[in-house]
């Protein structure tokens, strides 16, 4: 599986190096509000004091983070496909502790994506469970807030009956 990845590895990442190019995650209007967060990241960390960073850090919580909704892997990223992008990235998020956030887009594939990324981390619960001898039933204890487009009413339901079963919130 080769990748043509969209990212620039630029020295450092301030939305720069990939300006007017097709948005990527969360870059619309040439990544304006990026840019803006990165030079609000500029103004706020010298103004901190080097023990309070150390200590937030040692207190950091990853239990309060959610992802983002994330979603067209192959547009935005330059990943090969849809499918094998958001198992991954969901588990290395899971295994932080950090809350899951599953994007929607066009085609349906987007959506279903993201939704079965997350049943796959259902099936990997129950399988480490039941090598440890775990009696308890795993399944379906993972969940994600699912953020929907706006579609017309009927396809928005539709939508919504996908997500449902890994559904924390539907947004």
């Amino acid at each position: 599986m080769s990748a043509n990845f969209k990212c620039r590895l630029c020295p450092q990442c301030d939305g720069t190096g990939c300006l007017g190019e097709l948005p990527g995650m969360g870059g619309v209007f040439e990544g304006k509000n990026f840019s803006l967060n990165v030079q609000g990241w500029k103004k706020i960390l010298p103004a901190i004091p080097q023990e309070k960073l150390q200590e937030a850090a040692a207190s950091f919580n990853a239990q309060k983070l959610r992802l983002a909704p994330i979603t067209g892997a192959q547009e935005n990223v330059g990943w090969p496909d849809e499918e094998s992008f958001y198992a991954p990235f969901y588990a290395f998020a899971d295994s932080l502790g950090i809350k899951l956030g599953v994007g929607d887009g066009c085609p349906d594939n987007k959506l279903q994506s993201g939704i079965a990324a997350v049943k796959k981390l259902w099936q990997a619960q129950e399988a480490a469970a039941s090598q440890s001898g775990a009696n308890q039933n795993f399944s379906q204890t993972k969940k994600a807030a699912v953020f929907l487009k706006p579609y017309p009413q009927e396809k928005l339901f539709e939508r919504a009956e996908w997500a449902l079963p890994v559904a924390e919130y539907i947004g």
